[in-house]
């Protein structure tokens, strides 16, 4: 990803370093001041300007009392003419200027009480300046100092969340300009520029928390300052500069999560502040490319972390802070996950604020403190960022039916890389109908679908589909639309089944209605007659509504005949018929052939023991339907219980439906038969009795029973 500004900002304090760092080390207040050479011998000083020589006059004050304005002096040799209303200037200690309040003196020792000056109680007229190059930085040679090297440093550890900066090297060049003038014992011009600045950054920021943990902490990675001296109109003007690079983070997170980002940037600029004719001026000019990618990221859960490596840079002059500059690399990490729906959102975003300014304490009434910020474009990584409209749009179908091609999407982050598991929703819109699943994740590429049956209306039917932040916002691009239309409608399709399970009266078929047309079927069933091609204008079965299988129970034929059947299914546009089938039905049963007396053996379950007997099957009431049966066995005794039964059309079954006498007496013989069926073949008859006993004084047989017999 390019960024058009970002990091080179940057480039700003790190140039200030490159100034106060050429060729030195690190050193502390106590240093010895550089001296350069003077940057104007026609600078002119106000009258009342005393140049400490500290060869005379031993500063013995401490920080504190210096601060205070209470300054003690061991003097050496004859004391120097010291006024009230002079101002001081001295190069120990970190320079001062001070305006005396008090003077005294007591045996070898100065005592003098004062109040801050500023340098336009100095200077007259005068004109100040330096500039540095980083020529020595060139071609590799990376100088000691110009290269913050702070890989592996653990930022924070608390033994539940850890941050650390696995890798994190800025290499920097420059060239830096500094300067201010004063005219007539006032301010007239300063300027702070940088010149062809370049800056490379590499950064690798690990997040890994085991719980919910709330933290927030600030700690520095390095310092460097130095002391330098120049001599303007030979009063010697002391500039300390210092470069600290801090690190400030806060991290609110709610679960288990491991973030991993990682940042490079390369950049050359031109920037810098100007006061003039008492305006202020800014300029900023950057070529940068630079990039942001997640590493690993596992874990869904509600966290913000925010970091900033700052390189803080400030100019002190006598000690009191004038110009100065903080350079923000700025990252942001945030991850929401909503119940019980899990819609979530992550989002990682790094950029450069940076403040230049001065403080004008320093310098004088003339001068009103003033700073500039500059923020670079924020490149950054946000997922789920987009959804995607991939195929399925503007098809046109068959009515209740899904469309040839499923809707699909895609859910990509805002590099254009696809997102999983991202919950993406499917829903009707207009003109009905109805998609096969309404919520769905998405696959490991970021890929999800659908199938949609649409209606049979007559319009332009529409499905929306959604990706949602944790907080219900829409990602960028939703809802995408897919839209479809229905075929006119047109006559079902039915096919009609075989004939099977023929009797004299009934039959079974059914059909198949595999297309609806486009319109739903509001009937279908078997129509049939003795002619050719029947219509439901004939004989019809009622067998449900809709696409799909269905039986048809075919009933009230006459014997012996043939029939013609089709299946058919009913729209709003007609009615369809399926292919024409015949068939048969059987002969009628001559119940007269059937009934008669039936001779044979009872076989009784328990211990295989038989008995002869005799069977009398006749027709009950004159209804060839219903059958009546008796039994007597070779004592002559009559059955004691008689059953009513009904026939098979074909007359090869009889099924004992209704007992017509029951009981049981000891001493007369009896058979349950009720719910048995019998099986009847020419002149043969067998089936089973479910108790058959005999009940006599000295034994007893209660027992289930076969029985064989023949006419």
């Amino acid at each position: 990803m390019r960024n058009k500004y970002f990091s080179s900002i940057l480039i700003l304090t790190l140039v200030f370093l490159t100034l106060t760092l050429s060729n030195c080390k690190k050193t502390d207040e106590n240093n010895k001041p550089t001296t350069l050479p003077p940057s104007n011998s026609d600078s002119t000083l106000n009258k009342n300007v005393v140049i400490i020589d500290s060869t005379r006059l031993v500063l013995t004050s401490d920080t504190t009392q210096l601060n205070q304005g209470h300054l003690e002096f061991n003097i050496i040799g004859t004391a120097p003419k010291i006024n009230v209303n002079d101002v001081l200037v001295g190069a120990t200690s970190g320079g001062y200027i001070k305006r005396v309040s008090s003077v005294s003196q007591q045996g070898s020792k100065l005592i003098i009480e004062s109040s801050q000056g500023t340098m336009e109680d100095v200077f007259n007229n005068a004109r100040f300046g330096f500039s540095t190059t980083m020529d020595s930085l060139k071609n590799g040679r990376i100088a000691s100092g110009y290269q913050f090297d702070v890989s592996g440093k653990s930022l924070y550890n608390d033994g539940v969340t850890i941050i650390t900066l696995d890798k994190g090297v800025i290499d920097i060049d420059g060239n830096w300009n500094f300067g201010f003038n004063f005219k007539n014992a006032k301010l007239d011009s300063f300027e702070l520029s940088n010149k062809n600045a370049t800056f490379n950054g590499q950064f690798v920021l690990n997040v890994t928390s085991q719980a919910s943990t709330v933290a927030e902490h600030t700690s520095t990675l390095g310092r460097i300052a130095k002391y330098n001296t120049f001599l303007v109109g030979g009063v010697p003007t002391v500039v300390y500069t210092e470069v600290e690079l801090r690190c400030v983070f806060s991290a609110s997170i709610s679960a288990t999560i491991k973030r991993n980002l990682q940042i490079t940037t390369t950049n050359t600029a031109n920037f810098g502040i100007k006061y003039s004719n008492g305006q202020w001026q800014n300029t900023f000019s950057n070529a940068s490319n630079s990039g942001l990618s997640v590493g690993d990221r596992s874990g869904n859960a509600n966290a913000e972390v925010k970091m900033a490596i700052v390189p803080y840079v400030s100019f002190r002059l006598y000690r009191i802070l004038g110009p100065y500059a903080s350079v923000g690399l700025k990252e942001l990490v945030k991850g929401n996950v909503a119940s019980p729906s899990l819609d979530w959102d992550f989002y990682a975003g790094a950029w450069v604020q940076t403040i230049l300014g001065v403080r004008a304490t320093i310098f004088g009434k003339s001068l009103f403190d003033y700073s500039k910020e500059w923020n670079t474009d924020t490149v950054k990584f946000q997922t789920p960022y987009k959804l995607e409209k991939t195929s399925g749009d503007n098809q046109t179908g068959t009515a209740n039916q899904y469309l040839s091609q499923p809707l699909k999407v895609h859910v990509v982050d805002n590099n254009g890389v696809g997102e999983s598991n991202v919950p993406v929703y499917f829903a009707v819109s207009a003109g009905g109908g109805s998609v096969e699943t309404a919520s769905i994740l998405s696959d490991k590429d970021g890929y999800a679908q659908t199938r949609w049956k649409i209606s049979s209306q007559n319009v332009i039917q529409t499905v929306d589909v959604k990706v949602k932040q944790a907080d219900g916002t829409l990602v960028d691009g939703a809802p995408v639309q897919f839209a479809a239309s229905a075929n006119p409608a047109t006559l079902a399709t039915v096919t009609t089944n075989s004939v099977t399970s023929v009797t004299s009266s009934t039959a079974t078929s059914g059909g198949n209605v595999s297309s609806d047309g486009g319109a739903a079927v509001t009937a279908r069933g078997v129509c049939w007659s003795t002619s050719q091609n029947p219509t439901i204008a004939n004989n019809k079965t009622s067998d449900g509504l809709g696409s799909g299988s269905f039986t048809s129970n075919i009933t009230g034929l006459t014997a012996n005949t043939t029939y013609y059947a089709r299946a058919y299914a009913t729209n709003s546009v007609g009615t369809a018929y399926g292919n024409q089938v015949s068939f048969t039905t059987n002969a009628a049963v001559n119940l007269l052939s059937i009934a008669g007396t039936y001779s044979g053996t009872c076989t009784a379950s328990i211990d295989g023991s038989q008995t002869a007997v005799n069977v009398n099957l006749y027709i009950l009431n004159n209804d060839p339907s219903l059958l009546q049966i008796s039994m007597t066995f070779p004592a002559g005794n009559i059955l004691y219980g008689a059953y009513k039964g009904t026939i098979t059309a074909d007359g090869t079954s009889i099924t004992f439906t209704e007992a017509i006498s029951s009981g049981v007496s000891c001493g007369m013989p009896y058979a349950d038969l009720l719910g048995q069926s019998w099986t009847i073949s020419g002149n043969k008859m067998t089936g089973n009795g479910n108790r058959v006993a005999y009940c006599y004084p000295n034994s007893s047989y209660n027992s289930p029973a076969t029985f064989n017999l023949s006419k």
